[in-house]
């Protein structure tokens, strides 16, 4: 039987009760949850994402299926939940994400394990910080409390690779607006452990998210508008504050 971590929440409607019955749901389709954290208000991430904070939580459960079957069984379960896949990082009623897989390294166009976004997001790291700190990220090797941790500096260091010199100058020009004090770009030098943000081809082959051993990066190849949409959201995932609900 297969350990993973999930991460579930949503900004419309009852979400506390879309939480519980995706919890039920789950346990009805051999989804054991072994842990569950407390329920976290976090910021709307994302230009689609609607001003309503969101409600999330972190689930640790046991199964025997596999990790694309457990993907397709999350997805059907945020369908009958009445969960709409319109807009990337919109509004939901309800989302359900794979996390981490026992230590499985994917990197498949409908899966990635670990979740690409565990290593960014506090919204991911704080509720999964409470149930497995000392869960160990199979790419990068650092522990969720590591990870977070290193989210709770001020200024965050950011290195802007790969994209063209208008990304950059733009994206240079988003954290000076927006993230002042809380970001700071910064060289490989001036920074022992920065998170490198790559902007990527979406073409481009790649064999796992994370490599063993490698830098903390934020690989951004699935943009659906802007350079700077895509950045603006993972940095105010970086920046967020997230606080207990309860």
């Amino acid at each position: 039987m297969a350990d993973g971590w999930l991460g579930i929440g949503g900004n419309l409607g009852d979400v506390r009760k879309s939480i519980e019955e995706a919890c039920r749901l789950l346990e009805s389709q051999e989804i054991r949850i072994v842990g569950r954290s407390r329920m976290w208000l976090t910021q709307p991430v994302g230009t689609a994402a609607g001003e309503e904070p969101f409600l999330n939580a972190a689930l640790h459960v046991a199964t025997d299926r596999s990790p694309h079957d457990l993907l397709h069984t999350l997805h059907r379960a945020e369908e009958r939940l009445g969960r709409i896949r319109d807009r990337h990082w919109g509004s939901r009623k309800i989302d359900i994400d794979l996390l981490l897989y026992d230590d499985v390294l994917r990197d498949h166009p409908e899966l990635r394990i670990p979740h690409p976004g565990v290593v960014y997001r506090r919204f991911v790291l704080d509720p999964l910080n409470e149930i497995a700190a000392d869960l160990k990220h199979p790419g990068c090797g650092r522990t969720i409390a590591e990870l977070l941790a290193r989210l709770k500096v001020r200024p965050i260091p950011v290195i802007l690779a790969d994209g063209t010199d208008d990304d950059r100058e733009q994206i240079s020009a988003l954290i000076a607006e927006h993230f002042s004090g809380s970001i700071c770009t910064s060289s490989p030098h001036e920074s022992a452990d920065p998170t490198v943000i790559r902007i990527e081809d979406p073409m481009t082959e790649n064999t796992v998210t994370q490599p063993p051993g490698s830098e903390i990066s934020v690989r951004i190849d699935q943009i659906d508008g802007p350079v700077t949409d895509a950045v603006f959201a993972v940095l105010t995932a970086m920046t967020d504050e997230p606080r207990p609900a309860d």
